[in-house]
């Protein structure tokens, strides 16, 4: 009889440790499971056109109708906004930032003059991103509608700012494959541009790397012409030099001759 009565608290004890150790185990494994699943689903926010989620049977389902058409236009439209205004360091931050989740996008044209948000970035002239775009998949070869080179749009922010000179964005660019003497509509070259605004640092920086004083746009003008014309002395003397001491010729290129503003666009 005492043994009986002994053995009913030792069973009771037992069964509830083992329903409390069951209990700790389910509760740890729908943790884990939580912790599984936001963690499958973060690795792959990065495409958003694809959502990995678990079924009841713990098979992977693959969603991709988790995208629109309107998300995919916002998020590269921020990417670009971003590059726009990536001359301040907390732009060019969270540019790189969504880069990292949207990598692809770099390379994607916002507008319908094609630039994409690296070519702005080259355009605002900020060197920080443009170096983390070109070691992340930017492609230096894209262009945009009217023919903006990477490299000419980096020269021409230079040209527009007048106040230092930094050639760190030019030596990227060059480095990372960038011609010199690309060309954009109607032929003119980054050599023209920097003639035309008789950017002699520039100018001399130009030359020392291959680019061509001898291009001729479509109209006829050489970079010479435009500093020529803009009574840019200094410039017109470096380019002179530069091609075998030939003097520019008395009568200017069609484009070049004045047609009652005294203005090329270049």
């Amino acid at each position: 009889m005492n043994s009986e009565v002994t053995s009913i608290p030792v069973i009771t004890c037992v069964t509830s440790v083992v329903l409390l150790v069951s209990l700790w185990i389910v509760m740890s494994f729908c943790k884990m499971y939580s912790k599984q699943r936001v963690a499958v689903q973060f690795s792959f926010q990065e495409y958003d056109d694809i959502f990995l989620v678990f079924s009841n049977s713990n098979d992977i389902v693959i969603d991709s109708t988790a995208s629109s058409c309107s998300s995919f236009e916002s998020i590269v439209e921020e990417i670009y906004d971003a590059a726009k205004k990536s001359n301040c360091q907390d732009h060019s931050e969270k540019c790189i930032n969504l880069l990292r989740l949207y990598p692809g996008y770099v390379n994607t044209p916002v507008s319908t003059k094609n630039f994409t948000p690296f070519l702005r970035a080259c355009w605002t002239g900020s060197t920080p991103l443009v170096k983390y775009m070109l070691e992340n998949g930017a492609d230096v070869s894209l262009r945009s509608s009217v023919g903006d080179s990477a490299f000419y749009l980096a020269v021409h922010k230079i040209v527009k700012d007048k106040t230092r000179w930094d050639p760190s964005l030019l030596k990227l660019l060059y480095k990372s494959g960038c011609c010199v003497n690309a060309r954009r509509l109607h032929g003119y070259t980054p050599l023209h541009l920097a003639a035309d605004y008789g950017h002699a640092p520039l100018v001399g920086w130009l030359l020392s790397h291959g680019a061509d004083p001898s291009a001729t746009a479509v109209c006829g003008a050489k970079p010479v012409d435009l500093a020529l014309l803009k009574g840019h002395a200094a410039v017109v003397d470096m380019l002179t030099i530069r091609i075998h001491d030939v003097p520019c010729s008395p009568v200017l290129p069609v484009c070049l001759r004045p047609r009652g503003d005294g203005k090329m666009m270049v």
